[in-house]
């Protein structure tokens, strides 16, 4: 038989889905079997149930036989000096970067569609942009995400630009930390064009919630928390165009925003502490500022910390 789809299915003693990423499609199940890789992804040290799951051509799945899956504590990094620029007083440790040296995108880190690869669709329906991994590429020391003009065809309909996403959904994921990015988000009149961001958020949005670390809102450059019961943000008075630092400090109960090194907005309601992947696109849509196209979101680096 064919199975429309394999995937392999992962439940933490709670019952909450953390799968590994990629699934298969059109696959020939023989009696000599079949090799699935899927991609990777981090645990939190537990106990877990993991089993592969394939679909029927009507769109239901089924479980296979599964396993337990038993995850150990991840061995302590050595503190260093390393920190984000808004806190020089060590004793940070590093637990992800990428200064996007080379010439492509370490694919290890990032996924350069929204549940799916190729072209994808939004993240926000009020997007008028499908996502393009031919529009994410790195060059110059930079990540360039490029939002052209071009119609693209995704989820059932046609929009009137593409542009780009990258994430680290299943490679990386954090609770509480420093995340700081370097960035030259696109511009037009000293106002932020179109509908960039640098975010992270969980597996249970709205549940597990949402920090916006930079978001384009209204041609402003805002931050925001967004999690269940909370929608709470601030856009701080500053230069629109150039490079600059964008950072956040998430702690248990409080997350600080900081602009090129200074405190710039803080929020303690509704803050939790479900692991957060990165994400960073470039996009339109309702919410977004002037449109430019084409028009580049660079990023010189992400870092992550932990004290």
């Amino acid at each position: 038989m064919t199975a429309s789809r394999v995937t392999v299915a992962v439940r933490d003693a709670e019952g909450r889905r953390h799968d590994f990423p990629g699934a298969e499609s059109g696959v020939r199940l023989c009696p000599s079997g079949h090799t699935f890789t899927s991609g990777a992804r981090e645990f939190a040290a537990g106990s877990y149930t993991m089993f592969g799951s394939w679909r029927d051509a009507d769109g239901g799945w089924h479980p296979l036989p599964s396993i337990t899956l038993k995850v150990g504590a991840a061995a302590p990094v050595p503190e260093s000096a390393d920190g984000p620029s808004w806190d020089a007083s060590g004793g940070w440790r590093r637990r992800f970067s990428d200064e996007f040296e080379g010439t492509s995108l370490d694919t290890s880190k990032w996924h350069t569609g929204w549940f799916g690869t190729g072209v994808t669709g939004p993240v926000n329906d009020a997007e008028d942009a499908c996502y393009d991994a031919r529009n994410v590429s790195v060059s110059g020391g930079a990540l360039h995400l490029r939002l052209t003009g071009a119609d693209a065809s995704c989820k059932g309909e046609t929009r009137r630009h593409t542009g780009a996403h990258v994430n680290t959904m299943g490679t990386f994921s954090y609770s509480y930390g420093a995340v700081e990015y370097r960035a030259r988000v696109p511009a037009t009149g000293g106002a932020v064009a179109n509908w960039p961001a640098l975010w992270d958020t969980g597996d249970f949005w709205p549940r597990d919630g949402e920090i916006d670390t930079m978001e384009g809102l209204s041609g402003e450059s805002c931050s925001y928390w967004h999690a269940t019961g909370t929608d709470r943000g601030h856009c701080p008075s500053g230069a629109r165009t150039g490079w600059h630092t964008f950072g956040h400090r998430w702690e248990p109960g409080r997350i600080t925003w900081y602009y090129d090194g200074q405190p710039v907005h803080t929020e303690t309601s509704g803050v939790v502490g479900s692991p957060h992947y990165l994400v960073m696109q470039n996009t339109q849509g309702s919410f977004g500022g002037p449109t430019l196209t084409p028009a580049d979101l660079q990023v010189d680096y992400v870092r992550v910390w932990a004290k």
